[in-house]
């Protein structure tokens, strides 16, 4: 494992990349951000891995996004309640970091699985609907419950949106819904559901029979994907990404995610 909290197991012709930070439900850090962005550079070179699988150690894929850094961050505030311009630009790469490794998920010439062990929320959640394929436990879920914090689910929006109609995902995102395997697979959120004992096991069956498949024609076809279909994906990113970082300087962001530190309830509104 590295500082970061990723772990890497290459068992050609697959390789599993974990989050692996489970005392904080493998909430992702900006260091865990970099770090997956890494591994994923170097597995695109690995010759011997023909699918790359993403999943999280212990009972949950990823809770999201850090909050509890985030609180801390937001404590420096000048005399009016408004964060500090240094935290403001902070939240901005921060943010911008989360979407090029979305984008990245999306581009990548190999194949990638989610294999969702857990609860995956927020930016979690984000991360399993950049994926190829998206495999699910019976105790996996998707959740985005950023609204209910004062933050917006940007970065989720035009993920979701490429898998369901435009009234599924407002539904979903703006009352900060979850979903559970059965709904997300009914839905078409998630691909396939199998035991969470065995969710690495298939996930190395489908490295197997992508294994067998022609490796420039898959990285042609998503970038086919990404070049027709998607075309608009990416500029929607980007726009759902600048509306990440500005509700993270709110008042009601700054309430919501210090109650959400310290296990509160955010206050009524």
């Amino acid at each position: 494992m590295s500082e970061a909290g990723i772990r890497v197991r290459v068992d050609a012709p697959g390789a599993t990349v974990i989050l692996d930070r489970p005392e904080r439900l493998n909430a992702l850090t900006p260091g865990m951000v970099a770090e997956l962005e890494t591994v994923l550079d170097d597995l695109q070179q690995e010759k011997r891995v023909r699918a790359i699988t993403i999943t999280g150690a212990g009972s949950f894929f990823s809770a999201g996004t850090d909050m509890k850094e985030m609180a801390k961050a937001m404590e420096r505030r000048d005399q009016h309640g408004l964060l500090e311009m240094s935290v403001m630009h902070g939240f901005h790469e921060e943010v911008k970091a989360m979407q090029q490794l979305l984008e990245l998920l999306l581009r990548l010439p190999k194949p990638i699985i989610a294999a969702v062990n857990g609860p995956a929320l927020g930016f979690g959640a984000a991360v399993v609907l950049a994926c190829d394929y998206v495999l699910a436990g019976p105790s996996a879920a998707l959740g985005w419950p950023e609204t209910k914090w004062g933050l917006a689910p940007g970065l989720s929006a035009p993920l979701i949106r490429r898998r369901l109609h435009l009234a599924q995902a407002t539904s979903l995102l703006c009352f900060g819904k979850s979903v559970n395997a059965d709904n997300g697979f009914r839905l078409g959120l998630i691909d396939e559901i199998v035991a969470n004992d065995l969710l690495w096991a298939m996930a190395q069956h489908k490295a197997q029979e992508l294994a067998g498949l022609a490796p420039h024609a898959i990285a042609l076809t998503k970038r086919l994907i990404c070049e027709t279909i998607d075309e608009e994906l990416f500029s929607q990113l980007a726009v759902g990404a600048a509306n990440t970082a500005a509700s993270r300087t709110t008042f009601e962001a700054i309430e919501g995610v210090t109650a959400f530190a310290q296990r509160k309830a955010p206050l009524n509104r």
